[in-house]
């Protein structure tokens, strides 16, 4: 008998989680702006340390990676936030072919040895300001 009850019981928790992953995306289907998607997602504010560069913490993202909810992550509202995450010091770049975004990733990659050791030399130079 043990065995069957435990089976049961398996079952009504995939059913709750099922339920609990539909209702976090049906929350993010109902955000009417970026401030509210902001909001669902960054989570409590007040227990993220403060980012160095202005960043959100995307606190319930990095949960619902570690705990593979696919739908979460993949929902359009929370790609959007970070894709402008991803883009927001090349806000053109978005908007260009991929051919256009290859030779940047291309260009990026070729001259930053360079930039590195340009910076390693002259740390005080407008170039490394620049970098």
């Amino acid at each position: 008998m043990v065995p069957l009850t435990s089976s049961l019981l398996q079952n009504d928790y995939r059913k709750l989680s099922m339920q609990c992953k539909d209702f976090v995306v049906g929350v993010l289907d109902l955000c009417r702006d970026t401030e509210e998607v902001e909001a669902i997602l960054n989570g409590d504010v007040d227990q993220c340390p403060p980012s160095p560069y202005n960043r959100p913490c995307l606190s319930r993202i990095k949960l619902a990676i570690k705990y593979e909810v696919k739908k979460f992550v993949a929902h359009p509202n929370c790609q959007q936030q970070l894709l402008t995450i991803w883009y927001e010091n090349l806000p053109g770049l978005r908007q260009q072919s991929i051919g256009v975004k290859c030779w940047t990733v291309l260009g990026v990659t070729v001259g930053l040895p360079f930039l590195a050791i340009a910076y390693w030399i002259m740390p005080c130079s407008k170039l490394a300001n620049l970098y």
